[in-house]
């Protein structure tokens, strides 16, 4: 299991990213993916302080917690990241 990341712009031009859980296994040899949509941030969204606790991930912590914490992860090292070599933060 890992998180998928898909990064888009919205209408007011702003970059969105959309969460996914996603599966891969084996069904007769071939490879089978199953995506299962968490939710979506803003960037704004990402760069504000509160964001690890709004109410999205809140409940996705209180239920799933190994998910949570790979969203976490993903967020920090990988979009932060990317962010901080651009320049942005």
């Amino acid at each position: 299991m890992f998180i998928k990341v898909r990064k888009r712009q919205n209408k007011q031009n702003e970059t969105v990213y959309y969460f996914y859980k996603t599966e891969n296994y084996r069904v007769d040899g071939k490879v089978k993916t199953k995506q299962e949509y968490i939710f979506n941030l803003s960037e704004s969204e990402i760069f504000n302080i509160d964001r690890l606790m709004n109410r999205e991930t809140y409940q996705l912590r209180k239920n799933d917690f190994k998910t949570w914490l790979l969203l976490i992860t993903k967020i920090q090292f990988d979009i932060l990241k990317e962010n901080n070599k651009e320049g942005k933060i």
